[in-house]
């Protein structure tokens, strides 16, 4: 069975993207179903009625219970059973399904998928400038056919982009320095180019064809990520300086399929749309067209989750990967040994 580390947080939805019903996915292999009650209070619970393992996903929001679409059960936000509609005297049956903390940060739905007693507010990710004010943000969604892992790893070295993003976020051939640190569990990737093309994302929002450009990735268990790019000008340039900070949250649906939610904004032309649309489908081209495609191809070719099982030729621009993988492996077998204590 694929290890996870439960005692985390994950992101599960795109709160400005959700409507009043509703909705379901799975994260770490479990079926969730995640609704906000009466009282606008958002909750999370086992996506599987007990009776009949009909999806609660499907169901309706009552009060703030939510019943299940097949025989009417209806389930409370600690995950118990409060009414049974169809028994002549309303006698809920003594049942209780497991219920998640959920949080919002960052305009995301967070649910912590291992003890509730543990769940931690601090480890949430950072508050982001992406969604402060004075920025622009476009948020997307996808699937990623390859295990959570994998794509930290493509995350955590940027050298690919020079190859992999050249029509999209990083011009063609320009490969940058690194530099890698740790703050305890915290994975610092570092990247700067000196003097190099202007990434074509940016291109309509930096005014010279050549700059600077400072990327500080910064990851955080068990799979959370965020980029902050800033393009500078050259000396003598009058263009101006320009921030694009950008999150990237991780949450294993299984072992080799990943739910990926970004957000990536800018703090120029904030409220022009056609600018908004330009950075939306550029970034939704290299994350799915370009990304995607090359670790899902990674993925098949291995044949196994397991990496390292691989014997895998390490670069040394992948020391920020490797440390990830160990941190994660140190908090899962920690996670374990707790738990069977």
């Amino acid at each position: 069975m694929p290890q996870f580390l439960r005692n985390a947080w994950y992101c599960v939805a795109w709160l400005q993207e959700l409507g009043e019903e509703p909705f379901g996915l799975q994260v770490l292999g479990e079926h969730v179903a995640v609704y906000r009650d009466s009282c606008g209070e958002w909750h999370a619970l086992d996506g599987r009625c007990p009776h009949r393992f009909a999806s609660l996903a499907q169901g309706r929001v009552i009060g703030d219970a939510l019943m299940c679409p097949y025989h009417g059960l209806q389930f409370g936000p600690d995950g118990r059973c409060v009414l049974n509609p169809v028994d002549p005297e309303g006698q809920a049956p003594d049942v209780v399904i497991r219920h998640y903390p959920v949080r919002i940060r960052n305009g995301g739905v967070w649910i912590w998928m291992g003890d509730p007693a543990l769940a931690d507010e601090a480890s949430l990710p950072p508050e982001s400038a992406a969604f402060q004010p004075g920025y622009a943000a476009a948020l997307l969604y996808f699937k990623v056919n390859a295990n959570y892992q994998l794509v930290i790893d493509n995350l955590l070295d940027l050298t690919h982009a020079a190859f992999l993003h050249g029509e999209t976020l990083a011009a063609a051939g320009d490969v940058p320095k690194h530099d890698f640190s740790m703050q305890g569990n915290v994975i610092h990737s570092d990247y700067r180019i000196e003097q190099g093309g202007v990434m074509p994302i940016a291109a309509t929002l930096f005014d010279d064809d050549l700059c600077e450009t400072l990327a500080t990735m910064r990851w955080r268990p068990a799979s959370n990520l965020d980029l902050d790019v800033r393009l500078h000008p050259l000396e003598g340039s009058n263009a101006q300086p320009l921030h694009m900070p950008s999150v990237h949250y991780l949450t294993p649906e299984s072992e080799n399929v990943t739910h990926y939610f970004a957000a990536i904004a800018r703090n120029r032309k904030l409220d022009d749309p056609a600018e908004q649309k330009r950075m939306h489908d550029m970034a939704l081209k290299a994350f799915t067209q370009e990304d995607e495609p090359m670790v899902n191809t990674c993925q098949s070719m291995m044949g196994t989750a397991d990496l390292m099982a691989m014997k895998p030729v390490i670069l040394k621009t992948d020391v920020a990967a490797v440390q990830a993988r160990r941190v994660i492996a140190k908090l899962v077998k920690r996670e374990l040994r707790e738990e069977a204590a």
